[in-house]
């Protein structure tokens, strides 16, 4: 049975130390990455590495800082808070130049073997704005 902890917190790690390949090798190959925010779902092993080599594109100095971990019977739900500098465009959204702190929580459904069929992600999309909303789902008692 895989520690489902060790699992989200090497997950957050990876989204500012590890290449978009190595990023989603800790996915199944059907593995499915949903981020609510820009509404939109990838699936498979490729997509998901390619969304991450997209993100890092935008925000190369991209940080994830792990806040609060809650392990349920299938994975685990975390807190966080991420650091960096808007640099380049995202596709929905154009970049602004600016540092930022983005508040934000995720659900990992994670198989036995220690790897994540499903990521559900929640930020808001006013993360490079000022006076961004904070999605600490937790305290709201959503999660």
């Amino acid at each position: 049975m895989a520690n489902y902890e060790e699992v989200i917190r090497a997950w957050a790690d990876a989204w500012g130390n590890a290449t978009p390949e190595e990023f989603a090798a800790q996915y199944t190959e059907d593995g499915v990455y949903i981020d609510h925010a820009f509404r939109f779902g990838r699936s498979g092993r490729d997509a998901i590495a390619e969304h991450s080599a997209i993100w890092h594109n935008s925000i190369t100095d991209f940080r994830m800082t792990p806040r609060e971990v809650r392990e349920t019977d299938d994975g685990a739900l975390m807190t966080w808070v991420a650091t960096g500098t808007f640099a380049r465009d995202l596709a929905a959204m154009p970049a602004t130049g600016k540092d930022f702190v983005m508040h934000g929580t995720v659900w990992l459904k994670i198989n036995a073997e220690g790897k994540i069929t499903v990521t559900e992600e929640y930020y808001s999309t006013t993360f490079a704005q000022d006076n961004q909303e904070s999605y600490a789902l937790f305290e709201a008692g959503q999660l």
